[in-house]
């Protein structure tokens, strides 16, 4: 009876150290594949129609019923460092989707505070309510700064890290919309704050914006993707 105890232990571990075995030689198996398992998030695409749901002032708990859980959460900062309210703290939940990378913010985890896309594709478009160029193309990568963003910037911001490179112009939508759109381009002229001409962006791509229900934007940085 002892005997027979004993030997089921035995064989019980021996069985487990061999399921492990097997396990570990898969796992290496499918990294060296390129097959290792991926976040569902990125099978999900987002399309214009997306966009719209997740527009600012909009069921927050929407986003995780159609999204799932984020890749990433976090406390958030404005890239307008004058704009920031202390008694206010942002949460941003980032989703590497397959055609886009997507953060939305919020302030009270019920409402949607500001969503920000850049995308891989240029089969994304701008919002066209907020974007005040005419004859030109909505698709981000596509999509230019035109002399009426210019025209109607309520601030501005070079956006630079050890890995990012980018500028921010921003509008403003009064009624009956009251909303503010950042639009994110890609800089290379890198002059100190102060000396900015803003027409040198005129005709540069946008890559990317941010739609927001208060003049605080949020950016998605490099480090943030890792």
């Amino acid at each position: 009876m002892f005997e027979n105890i004993i030997s089921g232990i035995i064989g019980g571990i021996i069985v487990i150290i061999i399921e492990r075995i097997i396990n570990r030689h898969d796992k290496v198996k499918e990294l060296k594949n390129g097959t290792s398992p991926k976040n569902l998030n990125s099978n999900i695409v987002l399309t214009n129609e997306l966009i719209e749901t997740f527009h600012p002032q909009r069921n927050y708990v929407k986003v995780k019923e159609i999204l799932g859980s984020p890749d990433k959460s976090y406390e958030d900062f404005s890239i307008f460092e004058d704009v920031s309210n202390e008694s206010e703290k942002y949460i941003s939940d980032l989703y590497f989707l397959k055609n886009a990378n997507l953060k939305i913010t919020t302030v009270d985890s019920k409402s949607i505070h500001s969503i920000t896309v850049f995308s891989y594709t240029k089969k994304i478009e701008i919002p066209s309510l907020f974007y005040p160029c005419e004859n030109t193309d909505l698709n981000l990568g596509e999509a230019k700064v035109c002399e009426e963003v210019i025209k109607y910037t309520n601030r501005h911001t070079p956006v630079h890290t050890i890995r990012d490179l980018g500028f921010a112009i921003q509008n403003y939508s009064g009624a009956p919309f009251y909303k503010y759109i950042t639009f994110f381009c890609f800089d290379d002229i890198t002059k100190a704050k102060e000396t900015y001409d803003l027409n040198e962006f005129v005709g540069k791509p946008i890559e990317g914006f941010c739609l927001s229900s208060s003049d605080s934007a949020f950016y998605i940085h490099d480090y943030e993707q890792r």
